[in-house]
């Protein structure tokens, strides 16, 4: 499961979502610092499900980069 997420609006789609993680599995690798994805809500929140994020949590995260 992916941790540490953070979800902001994208300042150049009104509406494009970046949603930003550490990947746990990455941590070994060279260079690994974070990943960064960009969507639709959409696209998003179907990303944040598949990684295990429970939806009450992935409710939280739009809620405030919508704000």
């Amino acid at each position: 499961m992916i941790e540490n997420v953070n979800v902001l609006k994208a300042i150049f789609g009104k509406s494009l979502f970046v949603v930003g993680f550490f990947d746990p599995q990455k941590k070994g690798q060279k260079g690994y610092l974070r990943t960064t994805k960009y969507g639709t809500e959409t696209q998003m929140r179907q990303l944040l499900k598949l990684s295990g994020i429970p939806d009450a949590e992935i409710d939280q995260l739009f809620e405030r980069a919508k704000q």
